[in-house]
């Protein structure tokens, strides 16, 4: 019943244990939860391509969707909210979020840098961290994700970055300010 093909599925997960299906298409983002006929959009995209994950910041857990093209937008269980900038990182440029060491890290799109926000954050002024000399291939990143080193969550976890050329960065530590680059 969709007028558009869905693109991804979200879970966005209550406090309480309750979850809400979402489904993107390049309309919006749909409550996929029940069964029966397509209901409206409950938040309006031009790009259902979306990547999100979730985070709990003491105050509240937030789904966080980016796709390159609109603004970032987060739902807190209740409420959709679009956020246009982080500082002087505009969010229509991540195209990929990940949540490592209670931080979000985005891919800023078409490029070999990442942007992060403080810890438990979802505001605020991002930080760019360019990772170009890194990658000896060039490219652009296309992918964030965890990588435990010993089986477990833990302090034994890494960030990886992948780019377009095959290669992957692997970083631990809590603060990018001061973490280190494991292998590439």
């Amino acid at each position: 019943g969709y007028a558009k093909p869905v693109k991804r599925l979200h879970t966005y997960s209550a406090a309480n244990g309750g979850e809400t299906l979402f489904a993107t298409t390049d309309d919006g983002f749909f409550n996929a939860s029940a069964e029966g006929s397509v209901g409206a959009t409950v938040h309006a995209l031009t790009n259902g391509a979306t990547i999100a994950t979730q985070i709990n910041t003491g105050a509240a857990s937030y789904l966080i969707s980016v796709n390159g093209v609109d603004d970032l937008v987060n739902f807190n269980g209740t409420t959709w909210t679009s956020v246009a900038t982080f500082g002087t990182i505009d969010t229509d440029t991540l195209n990929y979020v990940e949540l490592y060491r209670q931080r979000l890290f985005f891919i800023i799109k078409n490029s070999l840098s990442i942007a992060y926000l403080p810890p438990n954050s979802i505001t605020g002024s991002a930080t760019e961290y360019p990772l170009g000399a890194v990658f000896r291939k060039g490219g652009y990143l296309v992918a964030l994700g965890v990588w435990t080193f010993d089986g477990g969550s833990g302090p034994d976890d890494g960030l990886a970055l992948i780019t377009s050329k095959g290669e992957i960065a692997v970083y631990a530590g809590n603060d990018p300010a001061n973490w280190s680059l494991k292998g590439v």
